[in-house]
């Protein structure tokens, strides 16, 4: 108990220096010495008690032997997840309790660390997190593509897009006026995304750069000249990312269509360039957005940031709460289970699900019968990163093609 009650209190009320916190595997070595309590007296066998007992056993050891970083535990726990396979339930609940203990950590050093920093410091740590990120969506990914080959091709190329635009920044790309945020997201009206309320100011120097390297990167594809065509549309100062994406936040779509077909050029190819090139400087944004945002329920389909339509969903945690997740500045919202986000239905006898045959627990589609539409659905311990929605979207991809 005395060292149960001494982990809990390193992780609750840390020190004020950050490198005395606890790895989560030298908590899991401490909770693995503590030993285990007796199972529960009771008329029947006590087989659940001893069952439960082994799988907290074989998640902690897992985790000592991984030895994650603090901000890694999250994809740790999923990898671990995925390894012991089904049924998912009681290793979930064994996970959620570790990561508990983790996300205690991490709220009050990252409160630490923003009392007492600013500047370029405060930035340090944020690029300190995004690369944390970014290495843990590497590693998913690597998973993902070891478990099914046929997405090797993919998964190079999103490996490479993960690396460049995620990787640590000198500077922020969008530098809002510090007090213009909490004004407007205090005065939005209950339809409004905040970033119609509050357009952040982007570096157009920036997304032209991630523009830019986004197309390199397709480049490598199949059908590279479409891409090369984008890329020298920017070059020659046709297309101005900034601008586009500045049009696109306050709701006007059109005018990237009219541009794009004025130039001849793929238009489905050169949204999906500008929503990656945008990915990275929009995240951190939009993540102090939602902070300082009322916390008012957000009960419509589309982003309550930036308004576009989400990418995918979540069912997150032990409660399998339904999350749905941004493309553009990777904001998250709450809906209910029965709810299409496309048309509002909630009728359960037109909505349901798709999922491929034999891999019932894995990601699945949300199927609309009213309007059509589908969203890939997907269950996770904890939300998903910026780098991580990269990740899932490639592997719901095949999801996509189900209903068509």
């Amino acid at each position: 108990f005395c060292l149960l009650h001494f982990a809990f209190c390193i992780f609750h009320f840390p020190p004020h220096h950050e490198t005395l916190f606890m790895r989560p595997s030298q908590l899991a070595t401490l909770l693995l010495a503590s030993g285990e309590s007796l199972p529960r007296q009771r008329a029947r066998d006590q087989q659940a008690d001893l069952a439960g007992s082994r799988l907290k056993q074989r998640v902690l050891q897992r985790i000592v032997e991984l030895d994650p970083e603090c901000g890694g535990l999250p994809a740790a726990l999923e990898q671990i997840i995925d390894e012991i396979g089904a049924p998912t339930g009681p290793t979930r609940a064994v996970a959620r309790l570790v990561g508990r203990m983790e996300y205690g950590e991490s709220k009050s050093a990252t409160h630490g660390v923003a009392a007492r920093s600013s500047g370029a410091g405060g930035r340090g740590r944020a690029a300190m997190s995004d690369d944390r990120h970014a290495q843990a969506a590497l590693r998913r990914l690597e998973k993902v593509c070891r478990d099914r080959p046929e997405l090797q091709p993919l998964g190079q190329i999103d490996a490479q897009l993960i690396r460049a635009l995620f990787a640590p920044r000198a500077t922020d790309a969008t530098s809002p006026a510090t007090d213009e945020i909490p004004t407007a997201a205090n005065d939005l009206a209950p339809n409004v995304p905040l970033f119609r309320a509050a357009p952040p100011r982007i570096d157009g120097d920036e997304l032209r750069r991630d523009w830019m390297v986004v197309c390199e990167i397709l480049a490598q594809s199949s059908a590279p000249d479409p891409v090369r065509r984008l890329a020298a549309a920017v070059t020659a100062g046709s297309i101005d990312p900034a601008e586009q994406l500045g049009a696109i936040l306050s709701g006007e779509t059109d005018s990237f269509q009219d541009v794009l077909r004025r130039l001849e050029l793929d238009a489905p190819l050169a949204f999906t360039i500008l929503r990656l090139s945008s990915l990275p400087l929009l995240e951190p944004l939009a993540r102090r957005g939602q902070t300082l945002a009322r916390p008012a329920r957000w009960d419509r389909g589309d982003c309550p940031i930036c308004g576009s339509e989400p990418l995918l969903a979540e069912l997150r945690g032990l409660e399998q709460l339904r999350w749905l997740r941004c493309g553009w500045c990777a904001a998250q919202w709450q809906v209910d289970r029965l709810f299409c986000p496309f048309c509002g239905q909630r009728d359960h006898q037109r909505l349901r699900d798709l999922f491929v045959e034999g891999v019932e627990q894995g990601p699945r589609l949300a199927a609309c019968d009213a309007c059509g539409r589908s969203l890939p659905t997907l269950a996770t311990l904890d939300a998903l990163t910026a780098p991580g929605l990269l990740v899932a979207e490639m592997e719901t991809l095949h999801l996509r093609f189900v209903v068509e």
